[in-house]
C-alpha cells in the first residue's frame, strides 16, 4: 500500500507543477501611494492602466446622516486569470496614504494566487476611514486589480500594469452644496453659476462670489476658469 502511495504523490506533484507553469507570472507590488493622484492625470505614465475588464458598480458614494459604510462591488470580467489580491488606497492618512489589500471571493488554482475566470468582491468603504469634512469635502478612492489573458502564445497582462478605477466619496450635505453652490443655511450665500452647477471645478463658467468646488485659484474672484460661451462638452 505504501509503495502505491509514493508514485501517486509523485505524479500529483508533477501535475501540480505543470499546472503552475501554465499560470501568468505574479505582479509586482503596486507603486507608492502618491502615484495615482496629485497633479498628474495620466495613469498610464504612472504605471497603471484603465482596462474595461475591471469595473465597479458605482462611481460616487454619498453618505447620508447616520450611514457609517457603503458597499462597492469590484469585478473583473473577460480575463483568463485574475490575481486573487487587489488593493484599495486608504486615504485616512492624508500625508502618507497606503494601499490596503483585499481578496476576491473566488477560489484559486491549486495553491497559487490566480483565479481562473471572472472574479468579484463587495468592498466595505467605511466613512471613518475617509476623514471627509476634516480635510476635504470629498475624497477620491482608487481600486486596483491585476489580470492576464493568453491570446496568442504569450501572456497579455496589460503590459504588466495594475488595472485601476476610481470613485468619489462625500457627505450628503456636501453633495447638496455642489448642486446649489451655496452652504445650506448660510445667509446670503453666494451662488455658483458654473455651467454644470458647480459639480465639476474644471467645467467652464462664471462664479458669483465664492463658489465651492470651483477653480481654487478663482475662489476669491468673480470669474471661473473660462467664460460661459464655451459649450458644456469641451
Amino acid at each position: 500500500m505504501r509503495r502505491l502511495a509514493l508514485p501517486f504523490v509523485f505524479l500529483m506533484t508533477i501535475l501540480f507543477a505543470c499546472q503552475l507553469q501554465d499560470l501568468p507570472p505574479s505582479p509586482g507590488v503596486p507603486g507608492s501611494s502618491a502615484s495615482p493622484f496629485g497633479k498628474a492625470t495620466n495613469v498610464y505614465e504612472l504605471g497603471y492602466v484603465e482596462a474595461e475588464t475591471l469595473s465597479i458598480n458605482q462611481d460616487e458614494l454619498v453618505f447620508s446622516a447616520g450611514e457609517s459604510e457603503k458597499l462597492v462591488e469590484a469585478s473583473v470580467v473577460g480575463e483568463q486569470y485574475v490575481y486573487k489580491i487587489g488593493y484599495v488606497l486608504n486615504v485616512s492618512d492624508i500625508v502618507n496614504p497606503q494601499w490596503v489589500d483585499f481578496k476576491f471571493n473566488q477560489p484559486t488554482v491549486g495553491l497559487s494566487n490566480w483565479i481562473r475566470g471572472d472574479a468579484n468582491l463587495q468592498l466595505r468603504i467605511k466613512l471613518s476611514d475617509l476623514n471627509i469634512g476634516e480635510t476635504d469635502a470629498k475624497k477620491v478612492l482608487y481600486i486596483i486589480a491585476y489580470a492576464c489573458t493568453k491570446p496568442n502564445g504569450g501572456w497579455d497582462c496589460h503590459e504588466n500594469r495594475w488595472m485601476i478605477r476610481n470613485l468619489t466619496a462625500k457627505l450628503a450635505e456636501a453633495a447638496a452644496t455642489e448642486t446649489t453652490g451655496t452652504v445650506p443655511g448660510a445667509p446670503d450665500a453666494p451662488v455658483c453659476t458654473d455651467l454644470d452647477g458647480g459639480q465639476d471645478y474644471t467645467m467652464q463658467g462664471t462664479v458669483s462670489g465664492i463658489c465651492l468646488f470651483c477653480d481654487p485659484q478663482a475662489a476669491d474672484s468673480d470669474t471661473d476658469i473660462c467664460d460661459t460661451d464655451v459649450p458644456d462638452n469641451v
